[in-house]
């Protein structure tokens, strides 16, 4: 199993998801581009094998990579994006039946 905490952490992590889940279908060089470039290369491969990032091959006389968020690195993506926004998260009731005095708050 991906320890999915320890991989965010890494440098450029959260740059190269955010960059592929902004442009669906974005190249490997556009990713890797500026400072980092290294880095960038080495996480990029390792969240196509954490299964975070779909990597595409088609071939148009010459081979070209393409990469897609996977749906779990779409909810990765949202929960760093709800975290770097600000946005409030409801807490979630789970069916647990209330007692008088406690309410979930909303």
């Amino acid at each position: 199993m991906v320890d999915y905490d320890e991989l965010i952490s890494r440098t450029n992590s959260i740059i190269v998801l955010k960059m592929v889940g902004a442009n669906p279908g974005i190249g490997q060089r556009a990713i890797i581009d500026g400072d980092g470039r290294n880095s960038k290369l080495k996480r990029l491969n390792e969240m196509v094998d954490a299964k975070l990032i779909e990597e595409r091959t088609i071939s148009n006389g010459r081979i070209v990579k393409t990469y897609y968020l996977t749906p779990e690195g779409e909810r990765i993506c949202r929960l760093l994006s709800g975290m770097n926004g600000g946005e409030d998260y409801k807490p979630m009731d789970c069916g647990s039946s209330s007692e008088e005095g406690n309410t979930v708050k909303e």
